[in-house]
């Protein structure tokens, strides 16, 4: 009997307490339907308050606003109140570059979880079965996923979000639909075969069962739940993993790779895999042959040598860091003509330059030390003078030397991260760069005993 079952994995997985208030996602398929009507017959059991959510994604036309407009009739009939909303997730896919499938699984849940704010709500239930947990292993298999994919659907997850029916067979749901004489809809698109799940639901599994092994789901299943065990133990060790050795802040993760050193290679493989699925848009699988080279720029390559992951996501090695986010070291290119002498801004590089020109001598202190304030000798200087984004290739004679030396040499020296680099300005006169602004100097316009005239800048961060 499925109420039976259902409780059963209730008090296995602890899935409620006494009084919650639950978010019931109803489809107005057989699934939903099924796990409304169950929750419903517990209700008294466990104090429950039940507030059925309705997701119209904009994609199958008149026949998805008949699903609204059943599931509105059937929370009427039960006399549970609902929350149904209409969104175009075709056009949120397009706008995001997601898949139909991804960007729709993105809204529904944003949904889900505003409206079990709103109510005040401690648990949200979805409709997935022992069948979508087979298919969900099934498909990860095929795409080469890891631990974490292998263990399928969680039955419970972050204490919030619980499935109920996950060890109830589609089979054993079909059978209370019938015994309770439940109405259902049925979505026209799960028939759609060139669609990857249904090509494993329709296809692949009942060939398995028919040609290897008649109880492949429950067996499927197992396997998720044993996957399950090992991954939740993996990701504590992950979890103490990253409080030991990474911090994030303004989309990147740093990795501190001494402390990262000492973890054992499936430990730092789990933390790589962790930190990209944090900064996805699309759940995609993260490949093993792409952590594996994240894993040795981290280990075994220089500074300076990096990984593109995919979807805009970079790991770059900075020295005894690794650095894992967007677009790092990437920057619109920019070249901005300074006012001499005046403020101006250089929006592309998020900083602002202030000129001066001085009649009289700071001291040699000052004009000889490093940092975000430059002297020059504005006789030496060729007008105008420019503040520009760094290319490869730049070279200039240091303050000091007598040779040239190329910029991304001296940013190795000073020890500047790969990811700052690009937004670093190079400031240059008619005649080529006077200064890595805050790094290093030119030697060339120094200022000398003769000197009169003193062209002072002043690289001011942040505007």
């Amino acid at each position: 009997m499925l109420p039976r079952k259902v409780r059963g994995t209730i008090e296995k997985y602890g899935m409620l307490q006494k009084g919650d208030t639950v978010v019931v996602a109803v489809s107005g398929g057989p699934d939903s339907v099924a796990l409304l009507h169950v929750l419903n017959s517990l209700k008294s059991i466990y104090g429950l308050r039940l507030h059925v959510a309705h997701l119209e994604h904009g994609i199958r036309g008149e026949e998805s606003r008949g699903d609204m407009k059943f599931v509105e009739e059937l929370c009427r009939s039960l006399s549970i109140p609902s929350t149904a909303r209409s969104e175009d997730v075709p056009d949120f896919a397009g706008s995001r570059g997601l898949s139909l499938e991804a960007a729709a699984r993105k809204v529904r849940y944003a949904f889900l979880e505003e409206l079990s704010k709103e109510l005040k709500a401690g648990k949200i239930a979805t409709g997935h079965n022992a069948n979508d947990q087979a298919e969900t292993l099934l498909l990860n298999l095929l795409r080469g996923a890891g631990m974490a994919g292998l263990s399928g659907i969680r039955p419970a997850m972050k204490g919030k979000i619980i499935r109920p029916l996950i060890e109830a067979s589609r089979e054993e749901i079909e059978e209370y639909i019938a015994e309770k004489h439940l109405d259902f809809r049925l979505d026209s698109s799960n028939l759609d075969e060139r669609l990857e799940r249904n090509k494993v639901r329709r296809v692949l599994i009942p060939l398995i069962e028919k040609e290897f092994n008649p109880g492949i789901i429950a067996a499927l299943a197992r396997s998720a739940s044993i996957f399950s065990v090992m991954n939740m133990y993996l990701s504590d060790r992950v979890e103490d993993a990253l409080k030991a050795c990474a911090h994030s802040k303004d989309g990147r993760t740093t990795i501190d790779l001494e402390a990262f050193g000492d973890l054992p290679r499936a430990v730092k493989l789990f933390t790589l895999y962790t930190v990209v699925r944090s900064l996805e848009e699309d759940e995609q699988v993260v490949s093993f042959d792409i952590l594996s080279a994240v894993l040795n720029v981290a280990t075994r390559s220089k500074s300076g040598s990096r990984v593109d992951i995919g979807s805009g996501i970079v790991a770059m090695k900075e020295f005894d860091k690794l650095v894992i986010g967007r677009d790092l070291a990437l920057v619109n290119r920019y070249d901005v003509r300074l006012e001499v002498p005046g403020t101006t801004p250089v929006e592309a590089a998020g900083c602002t330059f202030e000129t001066e020109i001085l009649n009289e001598r700071p001291g040699t202190g000052e004009i000889y030390r490093s940092g975000d304030t430059a002297y020059f000798d504005f006789g030496g200087i060729d007008l105008p003078l420019t503040a520009r984004s760094w290319r490869e290739g730049d070279k200039f004679i240091p303050f000091g030397l007598s040779g040239t030396k190329k910029v991304h040499d001296v940013f190795i020296d000073e020890k500047v991260a790969a990811s700052r680099r690009a937004m670093i300005p190079i400031i240059c006169d008619g005649e080529g760069i006077i200064w890595v602004a805050g790094v290093r100097r030119a030697d060339r316009a120094r200022i000398k005993d003769d000197t009169r005239t003193i062209l002072k800048i002043t690289y001011r961060k942040g505007g």
